[in-house]
C-alpha cells in the first residue's frame, strides 16, 4: 500500500463562535492523488458542551471509477469504546437533494454512494475533538486525462446517548466537497517520423521519458510500427521533461550497417573535394545543413577530411560509427528547419552532438511533441526520419539512379585454389563505389586473398571475420578517373580447401550489405544473378580444369610477431608493388617491387614490420593492372 496521501474531515461551521450544535466533517478542500495511491477519507468530530453525541451516519458520494474502498475503521482514540462501524455503498446512484426528511438520489452509472454507521455504546461524552472515522481507498489506473472530480459531502446525522436524533444536515457545512486531483493525469504524445525501410525492417525504438530534475523514469511505451503515434501517461502539469529514443543494440548495428553506405562515402567525399563547406552558396550534392550535421562524424561542427573517409571506414568495416552516438533525436520543428528553413546554414552546428533525446516542458494541458531522428553518416537520409515540402514530397531523398547487373558463376577446381569471380555490367553507366559481403562454411573452405582489376585511382578495402566465415570488400573511386564502366570483372576472391586431400562441395553466400554509388553518390540497385555460389573441389585429377594465371601471395606466418616471409607468384614479366596500410586506407610502409622474368616462379620476400603497433593491416600487392590484398595481424 502506498503513502497516504490525503486526510478529509467534514466539518460543520457554526453560525456563531459559540456553536451550540455538535458538528461532524472534513475541513480539507484538495486532496493530490497519484493512481496506486491510498486516500484516507476520514471524518472528523467536534463535540459540544452537554450534548452527548453517540451514533453517527455520514452519507457521500465519489466517481466509483477512480475509487475502491480497502477498509473502515474507527480511529484509535475510540478504540476502548466498543465501537461498532460499518460501510455500505450503493453503486450507480447519486444524491439528489434533501425536503422535509426525505433524501433523493439519482441513477448515474459513474458514481457511488459510500454511508459510515458507528455506534460507540460505552464511555463518556466526546468531549475533545478529532478523527472518529477512517475509510481507506485505494485510487484506481484510471485513464489519462480522467475527470477526477470531487467527493461530496451529501449529508450527515448525529443521535444523542438516549437514541434521539439532533436532526439531518443540522450543521452548516464550510465545505461540504473535496476536490481530488490526480497527479501525472496529463500524456505527451505525438509521431515519431519512422523511415520507410525502418517501418519494413521492424526497427521500432522504445520512447522513454524522464523527469529532467530528478532523472526518474515517469512513462515509456512503444510507439505503433507502422504511423510512429505514441503516448507517455502518468505526466505532471507544469513540469520539464527529459523524452528519449532508444533503439535496441541489435537494431543499431543494423541501422549502421545499412544505412551509412558506399553511397555515403562517395556523397560526403565529392562535397569535401569540389565545394568550400564554409562558405554559404548552393552545395553540388549535399543540399541542406542537416546533411552536415550527419556527415559529421568528428563532431566538429563542419564537414572535413574527416569525415568522408570516417564514413568510408564504417562503411569498410575497418572502424565503426559507435552506435552510442548513432542516433540523434529532434523536435521536428527543429529537424525540419534544418531543410526548410531560411538560417539553415548558421542554424545547424547548434545541434551538433544532439544525443537521442529532447526536452519539453508541459503546462496544464496534454503536450503534442512530433519527433524525428537521424543516423550519423546516413548522408542520402534513405535510413532516417524524412523531410516533407508544401506538397508533401520528400526533400533530397535517397536517388536510385539505375541498375547494376552481377554475375558470379560457380567455380570448379581440381588441385587449384577456387575463385570466385565478380562479373559486373554497369548498363553503360560509370560507377564509382562498390561493396559486397560475403560468407562461407569456415568448415570446408579458407578465404585467401582477393584480387582486384579496377584501374585508376580507388581506395579499396578487405576485412575478414575468419571466425565466421565473412568478407566485406569493395572501394571508392576519387572521382577524378578510372570509373567502371560497361563490362568487368573488378574483384575477384581466392579460396582454399580447408583439407587438400579431400573433395568437397560447399556455398559461399552474398549477403544483403552491397552498395552501388553512381558518381554523384546516388545508389544503383544491384541485380544479382544469384546470391549464392556453389564451389566444387576436387582433390586428384590427371589434368588441371583450371589453370592459375592470377597473381597471388602469402604471407607466412599470419599472425606474426614482426617479422615474416611474403611468397608472390607473378605471371611471367610482371612487376608490381608491395606496400602495408592501416585499416584507414593510409599507406605506412612501402616495401618496394617484385618482378618475375620468363618463368612463373615463386618469389620469397623477407619483411621486417617490427614498428608497427599491435592490430590488423592490409599488405598490399599492386600494378595498374592488379590489386591483391591480404590481410594480416600484428600480434
Amino acid at each position: 500500500m502506498k503513502k497516504l496521501v490525503g486526510l478529509i474531515s467534514l466539518v460543520f461551521a457554526s453560525f456563531t463562535s459559540f456553536s451550540q450544535t455538535p458538528e461532524i466533517g472534513h475541513f480539507q478542500q484538495l486532496s493530490t492523488v497519484r493512481r496506486g495511491d491510498t486516500l484516507d477519507v476520514a471524518w472528523y468530530f467536534r463535540p459540544t458542551t452537554g450534548v452527548d453525541i453517540r451514533s453517527f451516519q455520514v452519507d457521500w458520494q465519489y466517481k466509483k471509477r477512480l475509487f475502491t474502498h480497502i477498509s473502515t475503521t474507527v480511529d484509535v482514540a475510540m478504540n476502548g469504546r466498543s465501537p461498532e462501524v460499518s460501510y455500505k455503498s450503493w453503486d450507480n446512484y447519486k444524491y439528489s437533494s434533501y425536503a422535509n426528511g426525505s433524501y433523493s438520489y439519482n441513477v448515474d452509472t459513474s458514481w457511488t454512494i459510500g454511508r459510515n454507521y458507528l455506534v460507540l455504546p460505552a464511555g463518556a461524552a466526546i468531549t475533545s475533538n478529532g478523527y472518529v472515522i477512517h475509510n481507506k481507498y485505494k485510487i484506481n489506473q484510471v485513464i489519462p486525462n480522467f475527470e477526477s472530480d470531487s467527493v461530496y459531502v451529501n449529508w450527515a446525522r448525529m443521535f444523542r446517548v438516549d437514541g434521539t436524533s439532533i436532526g439531518d444536515n443540522v450543521a452548516i457545512l464550510n465545505y461540504n466537497s473535496m476536490r481530488v486531483k490526480l497527479l501525472g493525469n496529463l500524456t505527451i504524445s505525438g509521431k515519431l517520423w519512422l523511415p520507410a525501410l525502418a517501418i519494413a525492417r521492424n526497427w521500432t525504438p522504445i520512447i522513454y521519458c524522464y523527469d529532467n530534475v530528478t532523472g526518474v523514469l515517469i512513462s515509456q511505451t512503444v510507439p505503433n510500427s507502422s504511423t510512429g503515434n505514441y503516448t507517455l501517461d502518468n505526466i505532471d502539469e507544469n513540469k520539464r521533461y527529459k523524452i528519449q529514443v532508444k533503439f535496441s543494440q541489435d537494431s543499431l548495428i543494423a541501422m549502421r550497417d545499412n544505412a551509412v553506405t558506399i553511397s555515403d562515402a562517395v556523397k560526403s567525399f565529392n562535397e569535401f573535394t569540389f565545394t568550400d563547406v564554409n562558405q554559404q552558396f548552393g552545395r553540388q550534392y549535399l543540399k541542406h545543413g542537416l546533411s552536415y550535421l550527419i556527415g559529421d562524424l568528428n563532431f566538429n561542427q563542419k564537414l572535413d577530411g574527416g569525415d568522408p573517409y570516417s564514413i568510408y571506414a564504417s562503411v569498410s568495416g575497418l572502424r565503426p560509427i559507435d552506435t552510442t552516438k548513432l542516433i540523434s533525436v529532434f523536435k521536428k520543428d527543429e529537424y525540419d528547419s534544418l531543410v526548410l528553413g531560411t538560417n539553415q546554414w548558421s542554424d545547424w552546428a547548434n545541434f551538433s552532438n544532439r544525443g537521442n533525446f529532447v526536452t519539453d516542458t508541459v503546462g496544464t494541458t496534454n503536450l503534442i511533441l512530433d519527433l524525428k531522428y537521424f543516423i550519423l553518416g546516413d548522408v542520402d537520409r534513405s535510413h532516417s526520419s524524412p523531410v516533407l515540402d508544401g506538397s508533401g514530397n520528400q526533400v533530397t531523398a535517397a536517388v536510385f539512379f539505375g541498375d547494376m547487373n552481377i554475375n558470379i558463376p560457380n567455380s570448379y577446381a581440381v588441385n587449384q585454389p577456387m575463385y570466385v569471380p565478380f562479373n559486373v555490367s554497369t548498363n553503360g553507366i560509370t560507377n564509382t563505389g562498390l561493396q559486397f559481403e560475403m560468407k562461407y562454411d569456415v568448415n570446408k573452405v579458407r578465404f585467401d586473398e582477393i584480387v582486384s582489376n579496377i584501374q585508376g585511382p580507388w581506395l579499396q578495402y578487405v576485412t575478414h571475420d575468419e571466425a565466421n566465415g565473412i568478407i566485406r570488400f569493395g572501394g571508392m573511386n576519387n572521382q577524378n578517373k578510372g570509373g567502371l564502366t560497361g563490362e568487368a570483372t573488378p574483384f575477384k576472391l581466392k579460396f582454399i580447401a580447408k583439407n587438400p586431400g579431400e573433395d568437397i562441395s560447399s556455398y559461399v553466400y552474398v549477403r544483403k550489405l552491397m552498395d552501388a554509388s553512381h558518381a554523384n553518390g546516388d545508389h544503383f540497385n544491384i541485380v544479382l544473378a544469384s546470391d549464392r555460389i556453389l564451389l566444387s573441389y576436387r582433390a586428384n585429377g590427371s589434368v588441371p580444369v583450371f589453370q592459375n594465371v592470377e597473381p597471388t601471395a602469402v604471407i607466412r606466418p599470419n599472425p606474426t610477431s614482426g617479422v615474416f616471409e611474403l611468397v608472390v607468384t607473378l605471371p611471367q614479366n610482371t612487376m608490381m608493388n608491395v606496400s602495408i596500410f592501416d585499416f584507414a586506407g593510409k599507406k605506412i610502409m612501402d616495401l618496394g617491387n617484385v618482378r618475375s622474368e620468363d618463368m612463373i616462379t615463386p618469389i620469397v620476400k623477407r619483411i621486417n614490420a617490427s614498428s608497427l603497433a599491435q592490430g590488423m593491416y592490409l599488405l598490399r600487392i599492386s600494378n595498374e593492372n592488379k590489386i591483391i590484398t591480404k590481410p594480416f595481424l600484428k600480434s
